[in-house]
């Protein structure tokens, strides 16, 4: 049996807890044992009746919210040690819309902190490491609530519930809604008592109120405050409130979102390619340009073989209109070096794949009369202002194999 005179503070507060939400198990199926008891105990056995009969007002309370067109759900979950002056809390914030998507904050004292959105039946965390939010998968939303939600909510939910007989109290105004105040008196102690004498002594007290929607009947705040001593102060605060009902814009997707496999799969490939820094002179002036090499091809269809080279441009100065000129320009900077053959050729032409002006970019083809055959990677020369810039750039025969066949 727990020697309850020998815990300190701190776990005397969470043994008092623990025999309160042990009511939860005498609700749901043990009643044969407090008819048995009964015989003994009347008085806790007519308890433990008035909590199975009235308890329902505050389960349903709490089912009604599920009705709501939408609303924002803010819990707030303080515990106090008067011993050593010290306050820790956690705060669960929820947002749902109509169609049951929901955006999930949590935040404790210590600095942690999680966000999610539950949207279309998709789960989608931040990833600071991206700058994004990362798809999770499908799911029931059920799933997805973290530990700080289901520590707080379904904590006082459980305590709200069990244990308690429900007073009316008086009417009051919430976020401008009428509401029914209904005062809590808990007899914990009497059903304790069936099962641990030592335990029903534990000098706590708690104490209760909930605030239900005349309107929708459902729970618009519950406030729920545990003494240990005689401090006159409650070492531990639940309060949990319910506002913007059908105010609540549409939720959706969050941005940006991001695929962590794409971004190390490209992070991957751009760190095995080299940037160019390329200054050249355009139109009179200096410019600089990032240039990156991406992969060398045998030109599809090509006779006598020849050679393209991709490239990505990036940082492109800003209003170039017609790129044509200055494509060309750049073409006519860059030659293609085999170093075994000995051989410099220049570009011939080149083809334009994407452009993306407002990201000052541009994909493209450069193409080189040159046979790649038998090497596995030419050298592409840049010559602008100052030394040429030289980059080896590996030959792909993937294109080989399908000209081939």
């Amino acid at each position: 049996m727990l020697n309850y005179l020998h815990l300190n503070r701190r776990q005397k507060q969470w043994v008092a807890v623990a025999a309160l939400l042990s009511v939860v198990a005498l609700a749901c199926g043990p009643w044969d044992r407090l008819r048995e008891a009964n015989q003994q105990q009347q008085a806790a056995a007519t308890s433990a009746v008035m909590i199975r009969n009235s308890s329902q007002l505050a389960a349903n309370a709490y089912k009604k919210i599920e009705t709501l067109p939408g609303y924002r759900l803010e819990s707030r979950h303080l515990v106090r040690d008067e011993s050593t002056g010290r306050e820790t809390s956690q705060v669960v914030i929820k947002t749902l819309d109509e169609a049951g998507n929901f955006h999930l904050q949590t935040q404790s004292s210590d600095g942690t902190q999680t966000e999610l959105f539950f949207v279309d039946g998709h789960t989608y965390l931040f990833d600071p490491e991206y700058q994004g939010w990362v798809d999770s998968g499908a799911g029931p939303a059920t799933e997805v609530q973290p530990a700080g939600e289901i520590s707080t909510t379904d904590s006082m939910h459980r305590l709200t519930q069990f244990g308690a007989t429900p007073t009316q109290s008086g009417h009051e105004t919430l976020n401008e809604r009428p509401a029914t105040r209904y005062r809590l008196t808990y007899v914990v102690a009497e059903m304790a008592e069936l099962f641990d004498q030592e335990l029903a002594e534990a000098p706590f007290d708690l104490r209760g109120t909930l605030w239900v929607d005349d309107e929708t009947g459902a729970l618009l705040k519950s406030e729920l405050l545990l003494y240990e001593d005689e401090t006159g102060r409650p070492a531990q605060e639940f309060i949990l409130e319910i506002s913007g009902i059908g105010q609540v814009d549409s939720i959706g997707i969050p941005t940006p979102v991001v695929d962590p496999v794409a971004i190390v799969a490209a992070t991957a490939t751009a760190a095995a390619w080299t940037i160019l820094e390329a200054k050249m002179i355009y139109q009179d002036e200096q410019i600089s340009i990032e240039l990156i090499p991406l992969e060398i091809t045998p030109a599809p269809d090509s006779v006598p073989r020849s050679a393209r080279v991709k490239l990505l441009l990036r940082q492109l100065p800003e209003n170039l209109g017609d790129l044509e000129p200055f494509l060309t320009q750049v073409r006519q900077q860059l030659s293609l070096s085999i170093p075994e053959r000995n051989l410099v050729v220049g570009s011939s032409g080149y083809q334009l794949e994407t452009t993306e002006p407002t990201k000052q970019r541009a994909e493209l083809f450069y193409f080189f009369e040159a046979d790649l055959a038998g090497f596995d990677h030419a050298e592409l020369i840049f010559s602008g202002v100052g030394n040429p810039l030289f980059v080896p750039v590996p030959v792909t025969r993937a294109t080989d194999v399908e000209t081939d066949n």
